[in-house]
């Protein structure tokens, strides 16, 4: 079977037919056909396995048909029957691609482009200092299961963008929801303890951020949330990508790995943390 479907002068060129359109090198095994599309786009990868495993199937008939029919093998005729297949099976492609000369040229190769394929755009999004004044806290969770082992991170920053702290909680087998609300409801605690009178939370949940806004608060959390913000003059709300609050998102999967209620507080910038938001950068999100 491995050198039918591998190492027979027949299986070698039309692999190197194939690894040519994607500038792999041949696979030796099937675990090399998963790995070589390991880090592609989902359209790519799949583009690829549909490709890949028609191959191998198709190589096995035509082992049967020399064998019993005596038919030889064409490799011109097996190459249009690998791009019917794959012409076909795109129908259930649903990955989405970039727009690239790269992805346009496998659409285009195998005649891919009436298929309903999502395309993956670059939006350019900036980080920003709070207004002087101000200090912002940028909050965000993680959770491993919804629910599952939960934390949320929460990091606070000047008008100059230095770091004045973060802190990491465990809060134990929770939804995701619930951890984000936390992570708002602490950030005011905080800002209580270190005496700020004017704030800005953000996240980039939206709905989290209008309910806090709109004063839409679970009942278990109001008390909390009236408690630490009647002592806060003025509170302001933000909405940001999460390609500009991974610094958050880092202190919340370390919070993943604290048991429930462990909280860990750093003045400063902890050593966790390799690098921070930086304003007039900018970062991309994929949209």
């Amino acid at each position: 079977m491995k050198h039918i479907l591998w190492q027979c002068s027949f299986s070698t060129n039309i692999w190197q037919w194939l690894v040519q359109t994607f500038n792999f090198q041949v696979p030796p095994s099937l675990s090399d056909i998963l790995h070589f599309a390991k880090h592609k786009i989902p359209f790519v990868k799949q583009v690829w396995m549909i490709a890949s495993c028609a191959i191998l199937r198709q190589l096995w008939f035509q082992k049967n048909k020399v064998t019993h029919e005596g038919i030889s093998p064409n490799l011109e005729c097996f190459k249009r029957r690998i791009l019917n297949l794959l012409f076909y099976g795109g129908y259930r492609i649903t990955g989405a691609k970039w727009r690239t000369e790269y992805d346009s040229y496998i659409l285009h190769y195998f005649m891919l482009e009436q298929r309903n394929i999502k395309n993956y755009d670059l939006k350019e999004c900036q980080w920003s200092n709070p207004q002087f004044g101000y200090l912002l806290f940028c909050c965000d969770d993680v959770s491993l299961g919804d629910p599952g082992a939960a934390g949320y991170g929460v990091i606070a920053r000047d008008c100059e963008g230095q770091v004045i702290g973060t802190i990491s909680r465990g809060v134990g087998n929770v939804t995701g929801f619930i951890a984000k609300l936390l992570s708002i409801v602490c950030a005011t605690e905080w800002a209580v303890k270190m005496q700020c009178s004017k704030i800005i939370l953000r996240a980039s949940d939206k709905s989290v951020i209008e309910n806090f806004k709109y004063g839409i608060i679970p009942w278990y959390m109001r008390d909390r949330w009236l408690h630490s913000t009647c002592k806060i003059s003025d509170i302001k709300y933000e909405v940001c990508y999460k390609e500009i609050n991974f610094s958050a998102t880092k202190l919340a999967r370390h919070g993943t790995e604290l048991s429930q209620g462990v909280t860990i507080i750093h003045n400063g910038m902890p050593s966790c943390l390799t690098q921070v938001e930086m304003p007039h950068i900018t970062y991309y999100k994929a949209c």
